[in-house]
């Protein structure tokens, strides 16, 4: 049979300790927010926000990356919108094309050295040098 009298029960310890455990974290958090509530903020956002220029520290996620260079890159909108078009265009037909071996191997390696380049170069803060680079 089993002897109960052998067994130590845990459970005042284990639940003050958690409960202990708990209200510290919560009154440092509390204390935290409401003695110092702008600690943890960004300084950015402290900036007035100007409706007519795009900060400089603003980029999108990475996925967006491209798109963003382009857009940037060409001065004028309808053609950086038609320049963006044609780009997503090129990337439809080549996905959709079944290319040779030898062709295979090029979209391997220059497509994405291509796109990684793309990325850096205009992945950068907008100078004049980026609106240069994309006219060439």
């Amino acid at each position: 049979m089993f002897n109960y009298t052998d067994k130590i029960s845990f459970h005042p310890y284990f639940t003050v300790k958690n409960n202990l455990g708990f209200a510290v974290t919560i009154i440092a958090v509390l204390m935290l927010t409401l003695k110092e509530p702008y600690i943890l903020r960004d300084p950015d956002n402290f900036i007035p926000a100007d409706p007519l220029a795009t900060p400089v520290h603003l980029q999108p996620e990475w996925y967006f990356l491209f798109a963003y260079a382009i857009l940037r890159s060409v001065p004028n909108k309808l053609r950086g919108v038609i320049a963006l078009n044609i780009s997503m265009t090129i990337l439809v037909i080549i996905q959709t094309n079944k290319p040779s071996s030898e062709e295979h191997v090029a979209l391997k390696v220059v497509v994405p050295a291509e796109c990684l380049t793309i990325c850096t170069v205009f992945g950068r803060s907008v100078v004049n040098k980026a609106v240069q680079d994309g006219l060439i």
